[in-house]
């Protein structure tokens, strides 16, 4: 037998190279879908978390607004029927004053007299209570209302309002006018108790003045117009955006 020789490694020589290893993506794959939706997951939390405190925040805003608003318009319509009330009233006193004799009149208590010169010379106007509807339109968040027909009878309340004004300037400048001529048969007066209560005498000039009682007819005129046919517009205003924030209440 002959022996064989096994080749040996030069000194000093490089190792033979290994096979070159791969990378394996796919664990850090899966850490980084983990973490990604991890991620998304907590955004889209937060975004509907902040959202539906938004929304939660923004309903409180909207009820306490609207029960601000209809606290101010159940006034207003008690208001109106108040003044057509008493417009209605002095009317009737006005028109019974002609029937009455001399003696009637002195035989009449002082809270009577005094209602009956009243009737002559004064006129209720309505002075609506806006504050909450005012408040509401300054700050630009009227959007706030999600009713739409609420958002539009608001304005509109507003815009009825000043068309009635002309009749209600109307009827203040004849109550200055009659408060005027008042001097000349030694008035104004007062309700009992007042410094210058009213007495029958008083009320007997009154009537027995025809240039003054004509003044009082165009007063009472102006003031049915205005209570019968203005507020009465303004009332229906009024009852339609009772509507909207009853129903919007409601919810």
């Amino acid at each position: 037998m002959s022996d064989t020789s096994v080749p040996t490694a030069p000194a000093g020589a490089p190792p033979p190279a290994s096979a070159p290893r791969r990378w394996d993506w796919r664990p850090k794959l899966r850490w980084f879908g983990a973490e990604y939706l991890i991620v998304v997951l907590g955004v889209l939390t937060a975004v509907g978390i902040n959202a539906w405190w938004s929304d939660r925040d923004a309903r409180t805003r909207e009820r306490l607004v609207l029960e601000d608003l209809r606290e101010d318009f159940l006034f207003n319509k008690d208001e109106v029927q108040r003044i057509r009330g008493i417009s209605a009233r002095f009317l009737t006193l006005y028109d019974q004053l002609a029937t009455l004799s001399d003696d009637a009149i002195a035989g009449m208590p002082p809270d009577s007299v005094y209602a009956y010169v009243e009737s002559i010379f004064i006129s209720h106007t309505y002075d609506p209570v806006t504050g909450s509807l005012d408040a509401l339109l300054a700050s630009g968040d009227l959007g706030l209302l999600r009713d739409r027909a609420l958002r539009e009878r608001l304005p509109s309340f507003l815009e009825v309002l000043r068309d009635s004004d002309e009749e209600k300037q109307a009827a203040f400048d004849q109550v200055v006018q009659m408060l005027e001529g008042m001097p000349r048969l030694g008035g104004p007066w007062g309700p009992p108790g007042a410094p210058f209560p009213a007495e029958p005498a008083d009320l007997i000039r009154l009537r027995n003045d025809a240039d003054y009682m004509a003044q009082a007819r165009l007063l009472r005129w102006v003031a049915w117009y205005y209570a019968e046919v203005e507020l009465p517009v303004v009332e229906v205003a009024i009852d339609s955006v009772l509507v909207s924030l009853d129903a919007s209440l409601a919810r």
